[in-house]
């Protein structure tokens, strides 16, 4: 939040300030009323079409959720626009330690991540080469062994739908500094997330490899 000027008025009894409330208090920053403090939640603009989940070595996972973008958003928007709009919309948190584990969970992390610190910066648009060697490196280097060729599958098909409907793949490369995560971040000895958008600017996916 950020006062963008101060200008009080009288209502009730009480003083008031006119706040301009930023993009990050979109997903329940605080506003102050006197002394007290109510969070303010927005109605996620992004609808979830279809969610998936798959078992990768014995506590790892391969998540894929689509989702659709508002017919009523400007369609002049670039995909690096839409995916700054996307993770700042209040549909965007997710836990990814609990059960159930809905998007636009009421909290301030996504994953090991604090959500107030997310920036778009830190996807970086991934073609088809580099996209695959990322995926090579967390899928080999991080454990002994990689994921059975049966878990390895749904990962293979989403790369096969990614070249066959062109989409627009962005890594996210968060900082390797602790104050961009939670305290307990350390629970997820995996977590990578991939973004990626179609031509028509109308549909983004969200997948995620992980272990907790």
């Amino acid at each position: 939040m950020s006062i963008k000027r101060f200008n009080p008025t009288l209502c009730r009894g009480r003083v008031w300030c006119v706040i301009n409330i930023t993009r990050a208090a979109q997903r329940g920053l605080t506003w102050a009323l006197g002394s007290s403090l109510a969070p303010i939640y927005v109605t996620p603009t992004f609808a979830e079409l279809e969610t998936t989940q798959d078992q990768l070595w014995d506590y790892g996972w391969f998540t894929v959720t689509r989702f659709s973008v508002p017919p009523q958003m400007d369609m002049r928007l670039s995909a690096e626009s839409l995916l700054d709009r996307f993770i700042h919309d209040p549909v965007y948190p997710r836990s990814y330690c609990e059960s159930p584990d809905p998007w636009g969970a009421r909290i301030d992390r996504h994953g090991p991540f604090l959500i107030s610190q997310i920036q778009a910066e830190w996807f970086h648009r991934t073609g088809p080469t580099a996209l695959t060697k990322q995926l090579d490196a967390v899928l080999n280097s991080i454990f002994d062994t990689p994921p059975t060729c049966e878990q390895q599958r749904p990962i293979q098909q989403w790369l096969s739908r990614i070249a066959e409907q062109r989409l627009a793949v962005f890594t996210m490369q968060a900082p390797a500094t602790s104050d961009v995560r939670v305290e307990w971040s350390s629970i997820w000895r995996v977590f990578q997330e991939f973004i990626a958008i179609n031509e028509g600017l109308d549909e983004l996916t969200i997948a995620v490899i992980g272990y907790d």
